[in-house]
Protein backbone atom coordinates (compact mmCIF):
# COMPACT_ATOMS: atom_id res chain seq x y z
CA UNK A 1 0.00 0.00 0.00
CA UNK A 2 2.66 2.26 0.47
CA UNK A 3 3.80 2.13 -2.79
CA UNK A 4 0.56 3.21 -3.97
CA UNK A 5 0.54 6.01 -1.55
CA UNK A 6 3.98 7.13 -3.73
CA UNK A 7 1.84 6.79 -6.71
CA UNK A 8 -0.77 8.76 -5.50
CA UNK A 9 1.30 11.29 -4.24
CA UNK A 10 3.27 11.77 -7.41
CA UNK A 11 0.35 11.94 -9.52
CA UNK A 12 -0.64 14.95 -7.16
CA UNK A 13 2.32 16.78 -7.81
CA UNK A 14 1.80 16.68 -11.31
CA UNK A 15 -1.40 17.87 -11.01
CA UNK A 16 0.69 21.02 -9.34
CA UNK A 17 3.29 21.70 -11.53
CA UNK A 18 1.46 21.85 -14.39
CA UNK A 19 -1.62 23.86 -12.96
CA UNK A 20 1.31 26.00 -11.97
CA UNK A 21 2.82 26.31 -15.36
CA UNK A 22 -0.61 26.72 -16.70
CA UNK A 23 -1.65 29.90 -15.00
CA UNK A 24 2.22 31.29 -15.01
CA UNK A 25 2.69 30.97 -18.52
CA UNK A 26 0.09 33.16 -19.93
CA UNK A 27 1.24 35.82 -17.10
CA UNK A 28 4.16 35.45 -18.20
CA UNK A 29 3.32 36.20 -21.61
CA UNK A 30 1.53 39.24 -20.68
CA UNK A 31 4.27 40.42 -18.90
CA UNK A 32 6.48 39.86 -22.15
CA UNK A 33 3.50 42.10 -23.92
CA UNK A 34 3.54 44.87 -21.14
CA UNK A 35 7.06 45.36 -21.74
CA UNK A 36 7.17 44.97 -25.43
CA UNK A 37 4.34 47.14 -25.85
CA UNK A 38 6.25 50.33 -23.61
CA UNK A 39 9.21 49.89 -25.67
CA UNK A 40 7.10 49.83 -29.19
CA UNK A 41 5.38 53.47 -27.25
CA UNK A 42 9.05 54.71 -26.98
CA UNK A 43 10.53 53.36 -29.97
CA UNK A 44 7.16 55.32 -31.29
CA UNK A 45 7.50 58.46 -29.05
CA UNK A 46 10.99 58.45 -30.62
CA UNK A 47 10.85 58.46 -34.03
CA UNK A 48 7.08 59.82 -34.35
CA UNK A 49 4.42 57.66 -36.55
CA UNK A 50 5.40 58.27 -39.85
CA UNK A 51 4.68 54.72 -41.21
CA UNK A 52 1.64 52.84 -39.03
CA UNK A 53 3.03 50.16 -40.87
CA UNK A 54 6.45 49.73 -38.91
CA UNK A 55 4.07 50.22 -35.76
CA UNK A 56 1.84 47.33 -36.42
CA UNK A 57 5.03 44.90 -37.14
CA UNK A 58 6.10 46.37 -33.65
CA UNK A 59 2.64 45.28 -31.79
CA UNK A 60 2.42 42.36 -33.93
CA UNK A 61 6.22 41.16 -32.32
CA UNK A 62 4.82 42.09 -29.06
CA UNK A 63 1.88 39.47 -29.16
CA UNK A 64 3.72 36.92 -29.64
CA UNK A 65 4.55 36.76 -26.26
CA UNK A 66 0.87 36.60 -25.44
CA UNK A 67 0.22 33.51 -27.72
CA UNK A 68 3.44 31.79 -26.72
CA UNK A 69 2.03 31.92 -23.18
CA UNK A 70 -1.38 31.11 -23.71
CA UNK A 71 -0.53 28.32 -26.09
CA UNK A 72 1.98 26.92 -23.59
CA UNK A 73 -0.88 26.48 -21.32
CA UNK A 74 -3.39 25.57 -23.68
CA UNK A 75 -1.14 22.44 -24.30
CA UNK A 76 -1.25 22.10 -20.46
CA UNK A 77 -4.49 21.43 -19.77
CA UNK A 78 -4.41 17.38 -21.17
CA UNK A 79 -1.47 16.83 -19.17
CA UNK A 80 -3.06 18.72 -16.67
CA UNK A 81 -6.40 16.61 -16.49
CA UNK A 82 -4.10 13.20 -16.72
CA UNK A 83 -2.62 13.58 -13.81
CA UNK A 84 -5.66 14.67 -12.15
CA UNK A 85 -7.80 12.34 -13.47
CA UNK A 86 -4.79 9.40 -12.41
CA UNK A 87 -4.58 11.16 -8.91
CA UNK A 88 -8.22 10.89 -8.34
CA UNK A 89 -8.41 6.62 -9.49
CA UNK A 90 -5.62 5.77 -7.63
CA UNK A 91 -7.20 7.81 -4.38
CA UNK A 92 -10.69 5.77 -5.30
CA UNK A 93 -8.19 2.49 -5.22
CA UNK A 94 -6.54 3.69 -1.63
CA UNK A 95 -10.43 3.82 -0.45
CA UNK A 96 -11.02 0.94 -1.27
CA UNK A 97 -8.42 -1.26 0.04
CA UNK A 98 -8.49 0.50 3.13
CA UNK A 99 -12.90 0.17 3.23
CA UNK A 100 -11.94 -4.01 2.59
CA UNK A 101 -12.80 -5.95 5.87
CA UNK A 102 -10.04 -7.35 7.48
CA UNK A 103 -9.68 -11.28 8.19
CA UNK A 104 -8.83 -12.18 11.74
CA UNK A 105 -5.56 -13.87 12.52
CA UNK A 106 -5.72 -17.48 12.49
CA UNK A 107 -6.08 -18.70 16.14
CA UNK A 108 -2.51 -19.33 17.63
CA UNK A 109 -1.85 -23.05 18.11
CA UNK A 110 0.51 -23.52 21.07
Amino acid sequence: MNASVRKADWYLVGTFVTGVVMVGSPLIGLLGTMGGMVGAFEWMGMNGVLDPHIISEKVGEVLIATATGLGVAVLGLPIFVTFLVLYIRERRRLARQLAAPVEPPPPATD
